[in-house]
């Protein structure tokens, strides 16, 4: 069957291909994340102590803002859990499940299954908790967080097809960095839209900007190139040669796990990413409650200071990403080494931001210096953690894509719990706490990474080729 395929002529179909796939991760960290500016609508942080040491309001409509009875009267740790902890129940539940169904299978079915279902979740949110209140969230945003888990691990698969490996880190880098500028969106305008209407609106709004996205992707793109009818001859030579380095997995049901989970460089990716989603999710989750609740800026201030770290993130992830394909193409760095350097350079960056952060109090100017000078240096991570998952293996990067990807999933259960834990009252000194963890966490990874991590193909990849023969 041929669908109505996008083609434009300007421009080559493997980044219209990742362009589409950029805009599904858009989707996903929007419905994923407008939580997050939400919930400090929906509720106030209930038996809460008063903080001697609390940051003066900056004016009248702050201090009434903050004081107005809420809908939703839940504690910080109810609130911590319903941010993100039960999400990542779910979402680690179908991390492997969805890499290895997409190596299996066809994986833009898998990919489409579930984002469908995440759309639907959150156009769903607002009437499962009015009508259920904390159970009734709790159970959708598990649902929602099982989706992405699919979603979000069938994606190395898909980009492994559509990537050359000279172009790896750039077109890797396009389509994961889709979930910043879900971010940016959320940052600029959930804000706006939370200041002049009620709540509900930010969900109904983003599921269907992400159901826009769905029908795009089902009806314009196919799951291989070679199926792509309108190719051209420059473009079918390069995916022919590509075509040397991967074999098509339809059909295919042996996966190496022993050797894959008894690999060091497949648990340096594990290790990084835990680390660039522990930041991640400090980030996202809680540094809007923090800039809001406990130094009282206005919150569409806070989500104007987001999506411009947010931004500046992303351009940090495209301009680095040809760099790092040039130092490999003209071997001035192995494949390796750019990977090591790079991670290594984007840890640094956001354990910087969280360092100032903790240690500036109420200055609103030092949380600034941190999100826009420090936090986008993690931009870094895209042209080398997020695309080391096809050096090691093209034929199971979604597998292993993955298994790394678990390691953000447990930082994603952690780090709710942990600071729910630490911050039950919003104190200005128990946030100190919380950030300090989180920028030793980050850093910690980064040199763990640099000393673990591998490029080269591993020999694994070549697992069943041989029986196949």
């Amino acid at each position: 069957m041929h669908f109505p395929h996008l083609h434009l002529r300007c421009m080559p179909q493997r980044y219209v291909v990742a362009i589409e796939l950029f805009l599904i991760l858009m989707g996903c960290y929007m419905l994923r994340f407008s939580l997050s500016y939400a919930i400090p609508k929906m509720t106030k942080v209930e038996e809460a102590e008063k903080d001697p040491k609390a940051c003066p309001f900056r004016d009248n409509a702050t201090r009434q803002e903050e004081e107005r009875e809420n809908e939703f009267h839940w504690t910080a740790a109810q609130q911590g859990f319903i941010h993100a902890g039960c999400l990542f129940y779910g979402y680690i539940a179908t991390q492997l499940v969805g890499g290895i169904l997409a190596d299996l299978f066809n994986h833009k079915v898998v990919l489409m299954s579930g984002f469908i279902t995440s759309v639907l979740c959150v156009l769903l949110t607002p009437a499962v908790t009015i009508l259920f209140d904390f159970i009734g969230l709790i159970l959708i945003r598990v649902i929602l967080g099982l989706a992405q888990g699919i979603t979000y691990c069938s994606m190395f698969t898909a980009t492994m097809y559509w990537a050359p490996i000279n172009e790896r880190a750039l077109i890797g880098s396009l389509i994961f960095t889709g979930v910043h500028i879900g971010n940016i969106i959320n940052g600029l305008l959930t804000g706006y839209l939370l200041v002049n209407f009620e709540w509900q609106l930010v969900f109904y709004f983003y599921g269907i900007v992400s159901a826009f996205i769905a029908i795009l992707f089902i009806f314009t793109t196919y799951t291989y190139p070679d199926q792509f009818p309108g190719l051209s001859e420059k473009e079918k030579a390069i995916f022919e040669e590509h075509k040397k380095n991967i074999e098509k997995k339809a059909g295919r049901k042996k996966i190496p796990f022993k050797a894959i989970l008894s690999n060091i460089h497949v648990w340096a990716i594990v290790i990084a990413a835990f680390g660039d989603d522990w930041a991640m999710y400090t980030q996202v989750v809680y540094l809007p409650s923090y800039l809001k609740r406990v130094q009282h800026i206005p919150i569409d201030k806070v989500g104007y200071y987001m999506g411009a770290a947010f931004l500046l993130l992303w351009i940090y992830a495209m301009v680095t990403s040809p760099i790092a394909d040039c130092l490999i193409s003209k071997k001035i760095l192995s494949i390796s080494m750019a990977r090591k350097i790079y991670y290594l350079i984007a840890a640094a960056g956001p354990s910087f931001a969280f360092l100032l952060i903790a240690l500036g109090g109420c200055s609103e100017i030092t949380s600034v210096i941190g999100l826009l000078v420090g936090y986008p240096v993690l931009g870094m991570f895209y042209p080398s953690v997020q695309v080391n998952a096809l050096d090691l293996s093209p034929n199971f990067a979604g597998t292993i894509g993955s298994i790394g990807n678990c390691g953000g999933c447990v930082a994603g259960l952690i780090v709710p719990q942990l600071i729910g834990f630490i911050t039950p009252n919003n104190f200005l000194s128990e946030w100190r706490i919380a950030f300090l963890i989180t920028s030793g966490m980050i850093m910690a990874t980064g040199v763990l990474y640099f000393l673990m991590a591998s490029g080269e193909v591993q020999e694994f990849d070549k697992y069943g080729q041989d029986e196949e023969k």
